[in-house]
């Protein structure tokens, strides 16, 4: 059993752990977005069609398997633990997850932009809803984002599969 001091010490510890994370994924999100620059893609331009589906079909692949990730979480949630460590870390780890997710399914719409009309305009609407409910469970506390996450996946993965049927 864990001291008090031991306790307070761990969280410290784990809140440092976490804003380094936080960093470190905010400046590779820069650093994405400064190489796709460089590389003369323009996030608000229109993109070449045969990169824009080879990317879609790349990203779909690991919107999924983020998607799989967090379904396999929710299992967590289940066995709900009243560690506040625990609970902080799982919740931690959704929320990184989601972030990752919405720029993902971000680059993914403006992507689907580019295949217009080849890419059906219901297809390409959904991606924008999905960005908008991916970015809603980010501002949820934890019992909305129990109720509204497996939704979200569902509905996500829904939208890999219709995206890969139409590539």
């Amino acid at each position: 059993m864990s001291k008090p001091s031991d306790q307070g010490f761990l969280e410290s510890a784990l809140f440092g752990i976490m804003t380094l994370l936080a960093s470190l994924s905010a400046a590779t999100e820069v650093k994405y977005r400064i190489e796709e620059r460089k590389a003369g893609r323009d996030a608000s331009s229109q993109e070449d069609e045969e990169f824009a589906a080879s990317f879609l079909l790349e990203a779909e692949d690991e919107l999924r398997t983020s998607l799989v990730n967090l379904r396999a979480g929710f299992i967590l949630y289940e066995y709900d633990s009243e560690d506040a460590v625990s609970t902080s870390i799982r919740r931690f780890s959704d929320l990184s997850q989601l972030q990752s997710m919405c720029s993902h399914l971000q680059r993914m719409h403006q992507r689907m932009l580019s295949l217009y009309p080849n890419i059906s305009e219901d297809l390409v609407e959904e991606a924008r809803k999905l960005i908008a409910s991916c970015e809603s469970l980010l501002e949820l506390d934890e019992d909305q984002y129990k109720k509204g996450a497996p939704l979200f996946a569902q509905r996500a993965l829904q939208f890999c599969d219709n995206l890969r049927e139409a590539l």
